[in-house]
């Protein structure tokens, strides 16, 4: 081999080489960019993460407090209704009363027992 060729052939190495370092280089340079950009990635990922276990407790909290409420809200119910029917079972017994003392007065007045106006 004459020593141009060898000068031509190490010339193509040395480019092929140079070629291989910029391109090295380069895939460095967009690893590092992938890298950054996973980094992002991952803090976003913690972040709505996070943001999701909030909403599940913010969620949580409003159903126990809405629970909370709605069984007050029964419990006042339910003590109302207890009163009210407890003014029923009063006004029942007020009204079998009368009515029991109008039978005895209308038995009185059949009897003759009682004396009207009329026939005195």
């Amino acid at each position: 081999m004459k020593k141009q060729d060898w000068e031509m052939e190490r010339q193509s190495y040395e480019k092929t080489i140079r070629e291989q370092k910029e391109r090295i280089f380069a895939l460095r340079e967009k690893l590092e960019a992938q890298e950054i950009l996973a980094e992002k990635y991952l803090h976003k990922q913690k972040a709505v993460g996070e943001a999701i276990l909030s909403a599940e407790k913010m969620a949580e909290d409003i159903i126990k407090e809405a629970r909370a409420k709605a069984d007050a809200i029964i419990l006042r119910a339910e003590l109302a209704a207890g009163k009210r029917n407890s003014e029923i079972a009063a006004y029942r017994a007020e009204l079998a009363e009368i009515g029991n003392t109008c039978r005895k007065v209308l038995a009185e007045l059949e009897s003759g027992s009682i004396k009207t106006k009329k026939s005195a």
